[in-house]
């Protein structure tokens, strides 16, 4: 498959989440945003939190307005109360929780390497992306696991898969972590009804952010280490969430499903890329008597303060921590 990936509306009808409920974190904006439209459009009823509440109203009122029954609950998915104060909230509103989709996750785009990074960077990580998924996933899984039933997703990364050269040790840190917390919780409850996947996207543009990628050249240059020779969609990954959410899924537990076009298949790099993704081939970094072995372009050694673009900010401490 070349080119963009073309969504169809078909695909989304294979899904029907009628009568279920599903709680997804992080849900104000990114993947989470879409996920909980993808999830009302198939029919579900909605718990939504993140810490923006005005962005989150919004992407409610979207929901609602596709029929789904929404409870909105902000919050810190780092704070045990917080956590337990949207669990409750949202049974008291809609009675039951079907699925948890764990997508709140925060990164430092600041491009540190690991004997520079800080601790406090490192845990405030951590705290989001593992011990946060984590409180959920407990909390939303004894509630599951009384019912006899649930489905849980957690969303990871192919940096998990491995080290790269980005510089992201604390979000490689709790990915990795969180990966294996898939396999174990999915084990764990494998025999009483409860099911434990994950979904490790690999670069997955939006329509934000394609046009600075492709204005830099880094499409090209992650899309020529890409096997399908492309970046992802969101609605690619939306689809494998809603896939293992789903009872089509109902005997698979304890998987971490790479949506990455065979970049962890290939290892992630493909040395030789065809002619027509050759670029600037005029001064190769990387000298060879292959051409054109894809050098390590201009910009990403120019650039000192990380790539843009890719994570999400870490956000503003609150004043009263």
């Amino acid at each position: 498959m070349s080119g963009r990936y073309r969504y169809n509306q078909q695909e989304r009808n294979v899904f029907d989440f009628s009568n279920k409920v599903v709680l997804i974190t992080g849900a104000s904006y990114g993947f989470g945003e879409q996920f909980a439209y993808a999830f009302a459009e198939a029919g579900a009823n909605l718990i939504l939190t993140a810490r923006s509440e005005d962005a989150l109203t919004q992407v409610g009122k979207a929901c609602e307005a596709k029929g789904a029954s929404v409870c909105i609950v902000p919050g810190d998915v780092s704070n045990e109360a917080d956590v337990n104060a949207v669990i409750q909230a949202g049974l008291q509103q809609l009675g039951k929780i079907d699925v948890l989709i764990n997508n709140a996750g925060i990164a430092d785009p600041r491009g540190v390497s690991a004997e520079q990074f800080d601790t406090e960077t490192f845990n405030r990580i951590i705290s989001v992306d593992l011990t946060g998924a984590f409180m959920y996933a407990r909390e939303c899984g004894r509630h599951m696991l009384e019912r006899g039933s649930g489905s849980i997703v957690n969303i990871c990364s192919i940096m998990a898969s491995g080290g790269n050269e980005n510089n992201v040790i604390g979000y490689a840190a709790a990915k990795g972590g969180l990966v294996n917390m898939t396999y174990q919780m999915g084990t764990e409850w494998a025999d009483r009804g409860v099911r434990v996947n994950a979904v490790s996207p690999g670069f997955v543009v939006t329509e934000m952010t394609r046009p600075m990628l492709e204005a830099m050249g880094m499409d090209k240059w992650i899309s020529s280490r890409t096997p399908m020779r492309r970046l992802g969609e969101v609605q690619e990954v939306t689809n494998a969430v809603m896939f293992l959410a789903s009872d089509l899924a109902s005997y698979i537990t304890g998987v971490d499903l790479l949506v990455d076009g065979g970049t962890n298949a290939s290892h992630g790099t493909f040395q030789m890329p065809p002619i027509h993704h050759a670029w600037n081939t005029d001064r190769p970094m990387v000298p060879s008597p292959y051409v054109p072995v894809q050098p390590r372009p201009d910009w990403y050694q120019a650039l000192e303060g990380g790539i843009p673009g890719i994570h999400y900010p870490l956000p503003e401490p609150d004043q009263n921590d």
